[in-house]
């Protein structure tokens, strides 16, 4: 799990791994603290260069932003994928997603 210092004041976490199994733990990818920063794209890439994913979130209050490692409704095979957010200051941050079926 990566946690990204955008100030001294806020944290958005990031995990690295989801295991969308149906079992309640890690079913989804959640970055929480993102809420703070209004206008970020999400964007997810897959090991080919594909885009999965490319959503520009405007979260209020106390929400997260969910993803459950779905794409045109089916679920994506295990593997290693992409993100990269864009925040509306042009700052950017890119890491890694495992998704673990099994």
């Amino acid at each position: 799990m990566k946690s990204v210092n955008h100030s001294k004041s806020s944290t958005t976490i990031i995990p690295n791994i989801i295991t969308p199994n149906g079992d309640g733990k890690n079913d989804k990818w959640i970055i929480s603290g993102l809420q703070k920063f209004p206008n970020t794209t999400i964007i997810i890439i897959d090991s080919k260069g594909g885009e999965i994913l490319r959503k520009k979130v405007n979260l209020n209050g106390n929400v997260n932003f969910e993803w459950d490692g779905r794409y045109n409704n089916k679920q994506l095979p295990s593997g290693v994928y992409w993100y990269i957010l864009l925040f509306e200051n042009g700052e950017e941050k890119k890491g890694f997603l495992a998704i673990k079926n099994e």
